[in-house]
């Protein structure tokens, strides 16, 4: 049992992501997903510029609501009802 503990904190370890003060921080699914529907909006906007304010009003829109959902999820009751 004590060795999946550190194999878990190896695979934290090398999943985590460097930031640029030297912290380490290990990335949920849910904020990787985001990034790259972010990342997506910016690619057909990059093809075609005519739809980048659509872009970034959706991108805005997509980091609000991940914003409101996740701040239920962490101080709210939401929590517990999806555990």
């Amino acid at each position: 049992a004590d060795t999946a503990v550190h194999d878990d904190d190896d695979t934290a370890v090398r999943d985590a992501l460097v930031l640029p003060g030297g912290e380490r921080v290990v990335p949920v699914g849910a904020s990787l997903a985001l990034l790259k529907m972010c990342a997506d909006h910016l690619a057909v906007a990059r093809r075609v510029p005519s739809l980048g304010p659509v872009a970034v009003y959706k991108i805005a829109e997509l980091l609000r609501v991940f914003n409101s959902r996740t701040s239920q999820l962490v101080l709210g009751a939401g929590s517990m009802r999806t555990a």
